[in-house]
């Protein structure tokens, strides 16, 4: 496989399968009735920032660091995201003020408050009492139309490249940082989890795992 179509697999499955699929079902997801907050707003948001970080690493330029979260985010908010849009120099404090408090506490800093389903409001401000709103819906739409409208059409161009050397960095510090843990967990996991046991058609029994209802990052053998 080459490096090439292992990228393109990747996004297929991680961007287009997980992060842009469990953004359309939680977009769906509206408040019940006598409620006023709530509607996976939050999560949505979340998931959308943990977008935007990913997709900067992919399409930077330089070596992939674990530190470079924040650049990653901005760059590409301010590069592809909105590009020439008002909101362009908007991706340091919402990184700061809203993807760390949410990540980190489930609550975001500041004069912020999130809507959902409030596309006019989104990245405004209310200067009446000084709030900043961000529409959870609208930053996942602008996203996902970011990635087809600027990121895919890159695999045909030299930074496809580019990209796939980013993926295999991530991969390569990934499996350096869990090996340990996962060599650890390893050697204590059987004391105290009872296997899953599967009975295919043949009748013998089996210990192999069902399909993951979430993402990882697939590291290659």
């Amino acid at each position: 496989m080459t490096e090439l179509t292992d990228l393109d697999d990747f996004l297929k499955q991680n961007v287009n399968g997980y992060l842009f699929a469990d953004l359309e079902a939680m977009k769906a997801i509206t408040l019940k009735p006598g409620e006023v907050v709530g509607a996976v707003g939050y999560p949505l948001l979340m998931a959308t920032f943990a977008g935007i970080e990913l997709l900067g690493t992919l399409v930077s330029t330089s070596p992939f660091s674990n530190k470079d979260g924040r650049r990653y985010f901005s760059s590409f908010w301010t590069e592809y995201l909105y590009k020439d849009a008002p909101q362009r120099d908007m991706g340091e404090p919402v990184y700061e003020l809203a993807r760390h408090g949410l990540m980190h506490l489930y609550a975001v800093k500041c004069n912020i408050t999130v809507t959902k389903g409030e596309p006019d409001k989104h990245l405004r401000q209310d200067k009446s009492n000084n709030v900043i709103y961000i529409d959870s819906v609208q930053l996942a739409d602008d996203l996902m139309s970011s990635y087809t409208n600027h990121v895919r059409p890159l695999l045909t161009k030299t930074d496809g490249s580019t990209m796939a050397q980013r993926l295999t960095e991530m991969r390569k510090w990934y499996a350096e940082k869990t090996k340990e843990p996962v060599e650890s967990w390893s050697k204590t996991l059987p004391y105290y989890v009872i296997p899953l046991l599967t009975v295919p058609q043949s009748g013998k029994c089996s210990t192999e795992s069902p399909a993951s209802s979430g993402s990882a990052l697939p590291l290659k053998k």
